[in-house]
Order: C-alpha cells, then structure tokens, then sequence
C-alpha cells in the first residue's frame, strides 16, 4: 500500500542524461516513491529515447508535451486517476531540463467484490482460498492480475482444463475513487489420466510405462506430467521430449497423454584434463553407451591417469521397477597406486542394489570380490576377500550454486571373514557427514566429519586398501594425501583400525562467484597397537564457483609437524 506520505512533496528526483545537438537533457520526476516513480520513467517517452543519435530538439519539446498524458497513464495500474501533474521545461546553452512535480491525489479503493467459484469443481478444496485482494484496500493492477492469473492456472493444474471466466471485469469509477470487482470462474469437469501413449521406437512400451509417477484413472496433475518430463530427460535415452494433453480425444473425464520422443545418440564421449594437489594433473576419459537393448540398460566405462593413482572402471547399469532412481549395477574396476604410503596394485568386481528409500535416503546393498597386492614397507601383501557391504545416505540441498543450508550423511558397514572366500577377517564401520548452514545472505558455516571403526584382531587382518589413512585436500590440509597415520617399528606408516577427522569453516562471499574462506582441521588414522596422534591444520582458501564445480584453492599449515611449509591444496568439485 502506498504510504501517506504521498501526500507531501516528497524531494525525490531521477536524472536521465540525453544528449540532443550537444545539449543535455534532464528528466526529473518529483514527489512520487517508488515502484510510482519508476513506472512513470517507463512511461515515459522521452525517457524511451535518451539514447537515440538523431533526437532534436523539436522532438525533445514534442515529447515533454506528451509527459502528462503518459504520466497519468503510468499512475492508473496503482490506483491514482486523478493526480495533478505541473510540467516545466527550461533551457540553458547547454542543458535542457524537464521537470513534473506530481501529485498522486487520493488513490482508488476497492468497495466491492464479487468472487464466485461455479461448475462442479464449486466445493473443491483448492477453491476454498478466500480471494486475496480484500476490500478497502487500494487498486493495484498488476495485483488484480496475478490474482486472476494464479487462480486460473491453479485450475489447470489440478485437472480442471475447461476452466475459463464467464465474468472478469474490473470497474472503476474516477469520480468517486472506487472500484469494483467482478469475477467469475467456470470450473468445468476434473479431468483424469486417459491413455499414456509413447512415440518412439527404440524401447519398449512396457519399460517406459514404469517412469510416469501417476496411471490411468489418477486426477490429472500437471506437475505430474513436468516431472515425468524431466525424468524421461535426465534419462539420457533422449534428447527432445514434448508431453501433449490431448484434450479433443477426451472421452468423458480421461485425457490421453501423448509423449513425443527424439532419441539421443547411442554413444557419449568424454575426455577430461584436471588438476589436485592430491593426484597432481590428470587425465580422464569417458564412454557411455546409453542404451543396451529395449529395456533401457547402459554402460559407463571411465580411465583416470595420474601419477600417483590410475583407475579404470566399467559399469553395466540395469534400471528397476522406477528406473530413474533404482538400479542394479554390475562393475569392474582395476586400480594402480603409488604414493608415499600405498604402492600396490587392486581388481575389483561388484554387483550392487542401489533403491531410493523416503526423506531422500538411498541404500545400497553390494557384494565385491576383489584381489589386491601391496607394498608395505620391504613386504609384499596379497589379499582376496569377498566383502559385502550395506550403506545408507543422503544429500539434501535447498538452493543451487552458492549451498544455504545443506548436508550429507553415510553410513557404510561391510567386512570380510576367511571362512567365505576371503584371506581377511574383519567387520568395519564407516560414518560421514557435511553440513553447510548459511549466515546471512554473505557468509556460510562449513563442517566436515569422518568416522571409522574395524573389527579385527591386528591391522594385518584388514586389506591394505581398507584401513584408514589422514591428510590432504579433503582430509587434514597442511598435509600429503595419506601422510598421517599410525606407524611401525621401522616408521612406516600402514594406516590404522580407526579414523576421526573433523573440520571447520566459515566462508564470506566476496563479489560475484567468489569467496573467502578460514577453516581448522583436526584429527588422525588411530591403532592402538601402533603410535599416533591427534593432529591439527589451520588455513586459508578462496572459493570460485565455476560451472563444473567449486574450485577450492587454500593454503594450509601442518600445525602439528614444525618442519612442514605452508601446502598448497586445489580441489574441483562438489561440496556435498
């Protein structure tokens, strides 16, 4: 509502440089608050043309005569009809200035309105909302449009396709200052789902009928068919789909649906170069199949070289009862590590079972065999173990971009014992979490936690690429991938039965995309049969978000080591 203070002169001018013929022009709009004052520039013609090379000043005089007209047209959307508008011109050798002192007058207020809700839709619970323009407030518009507007697609959305105004009138009387409402809808029929028809021939009817959220026979729900949509797309089994509502094929209350589908290309390719002060640069490539067969298999093969870890994984991908999230997946991955603690080599394969559960949980159930051989210290270990595994997690995120709040949690047990096909015994438990909560429109709160337990007799019982290591870019900052942990008699580190690593972040938006960031880090692989102890990383970083990615740079300080320099640490990638 437009405050009273209108009614005083309020000193508030807008200046509009336009050159004519070397001569400046001035527009000042006075004694009118915004959003008035700024409708009347948009109004206003000579403001439309400030930019204009061949404006003269004979037009510049045209136009200023024109201003009141426009001027009164501008007030009338907010409810004023009747301002009082004194428009003033004058020239000097190098500036022209218009000025327009108005005065709204009083402001037009609604005295009636006469809202009916008709058609068998008259009783539904979605008209029940009282209209919300209320009578005694003053005119708006813009206000009364997106009344209508709303009310019309909230209809549409919950099935009601025939739904339209019989009456939508809006009067106004700019004698009296009053306006009156009149509206009117006509519900028409509660459509239902009729027959879903797919347009495509290279899946098969069967397996799409598993993507829409809805059957024949539900109330249609527009939000429904989006979704269904978005589903079909981030598929990728397509790259074009278009949903039509076939509302002159209706019979009695079903409404066919009609999905048009443009296949994607069979084969993606990627090829990727990266860089983390983990792994160094690294190159990575990518090939998925996107379709295997009509019932919407798929396959994802991944090479990732660096000089420190190399991976090759190959996944077969086989969609459930609700293929945009339930899977089972086949794979087979090969790894070469060599760094300062882990010199080996590991082939892996897995079946895993992975459903979307409620409140945006997922689990996973999974069996892996896999055979590794690694160096620790002078000794060469081998390890087969067949280790099932069973996780649940979450993430959850209210904004994109720059994260306000959010957080992720997982839960993983697995473990291995030599009477099923394993040269280890041992039962593990692994617990992470983030969390991002926002302080304000510029800063953010970050922390991080890491927790692990195992179950076995020694560290020797647990495969090397399963025990616990601390430090580097998403670790401990300040220190090597894995440089923390507990240590043999020779001063080897061999990882540890147990982890605890935390940290803490406060973040501040800069400009734009960037941020600066403070953080500690704190923690360590534990073994009670082998020293080691809590250690600590303070640092520095800024943030960019790119669109791949927050890349993270951060300087860091090994608190805990006094020999050890300020560490670089760069990292791409998401935050939850």
């Amino acid at each position: 509502m437009i405050s009273a203070s209108l009614r005083y002169a309020l000193l508030l001018s807008f200046f509009f440089p336009i050159i004519a013929w070397g001569i400046e022009v001035q527009i000042k709009i006075l004694g009118l608050e915004k959003p008035l004052s700024t409708n009347v520039l948009a109004f206003l013609s000579l403001q439309q043309v400030q930019n204009h090379k061949d404006l003269t000043k004979q037009r510049i005089y045209l136009l200023h005569q024109q201003a009141p007209e426009e001027i009164r047209q501008a007030l009338r959307p907010y409810g004023y009809f009747n301002p009082t508008i004194k428009a003033n011109l004058q020239e000097t050798p190098t500036t022209i200035i218009t000025s327009y002192q108005i005065t709204p007058g009083p402001p037009t207020k609604i005295v009636k309105i006469d809202f009916q809700i008709n058609g068998p839709g008259k009783h539904a619970p979605i008209f029940n909302k009282a209209f919300p323009i209320k009578i005694g407030t003053i005119l708006k518009q813009p206000a009364y449009e997106q009344a209508k507007q709303n009310l019309l697609a909230r209809a549409v959305e919950h099935g009601y396709l025939d739904a339209h105004y019989t009456r939508h009138e809006l009067l106004v009387d700019v004698k009296t200052n009053q306006a009156q409402i009149y509206l009117h809808l006509a519900t028409g029929i509660q459509f239902r789902f009729g027959k879903i028809t797919f347009l495509q021939n290279i899946l098969d009817p069967n397996f799409l009928r598993r993507y829409p959220a809805f059957k024949t026979g539900d109330k249609f729900r527009h939000s429904k068919l989006l979704d269904l949509q978005s589903r079909l797309i981030d598929s990728e089994y397509f790259r074009l789909v278009e949903a039509k509502i076939q509302r002159d094929k209706a019979q009695d209350d079903l409404v066919p649906i009609e999905i048009s589908l443009e296949p994607n290309a069979q084969d993606r390719y990627r090829t990727g170069i990266g860089f983390s002060t983990d792994t160094g640069p690294r190159i990575s490539f990518d090939w998925t199949r996107r379709r295997i067969g009509n019932q919407g298999s798929r396959l994802n093969s991944e090479l990732r070289l660096s000089a420190p870890s190399s991976l090759f994984k190959s996944s077969y991908i086989i969609p459930l009862q609700r293929p945009w999230q339930d899977f089972v997946i086949l794979s087979l991955e090969a790894e070469h590590v060599d760094t300062e603690t882990r010199k080996g080599n590991r082939i892996e394969i897995n079946a895993s079972h992975s459903i979307s559960l409620s409140n945006d949980w997922r689990r996973t159930i999974a069996a892996s065999y896999s055979y590794e051989i690694f160096e620790v210290d002078t000794e060469t270990q081998t390890n087969y173990n067949l280790i099932p595994s069973i996780t649940f997690s979450r993430i959850r995120q209210e904004t994109k971009g720059f994260i306000r709040p959010g957080h992720s949690i997982k839960f993983q047990l697995l473990g291995a014992h030599s009477t099923l096909l394993s040269s280890s015994n041992f039962l593990q438990a692994h617990a992470n979490a983030n969390l991002i909560h926002g302080l304000g429109n510029k800063w953010r709160f970050l922390t991080r936690g890491k927790l692990g337990a195992s179950l076995a007799k020694t560290i020797d019982d647990i495969p090397f690429s399963k025990r616990f290591f601390a430090g580097g870019d998403n670790s401990i900052r300040g220190y090597m991938l894995d440089q923390l942990g507990p240590k043999d008699s020779s001063g080897t580190i061999i990882g540890g039965r147990f982890l605890a690593v935390g940290s803490l972040e406060l973040e501040r938006k800069i400009w734009g995309n960037w941020s600066g960031a403070v953080f500690y880090d704190v923690g360590n692989a534990f073994d009670t049969e082998h020293g080691s102890f809590v250690t600590h990383g303070i640092g520095f970083g800024i943030r960019w978000l790119s669109p791949v990615g927050t890349v993270r740079i951060d300087l860091a300080s090994a608190l805990s080591f006094t020999d050890t320099p300020w560490r670089l640490h760069i990292v791409v990638g998401p935050e939850l």
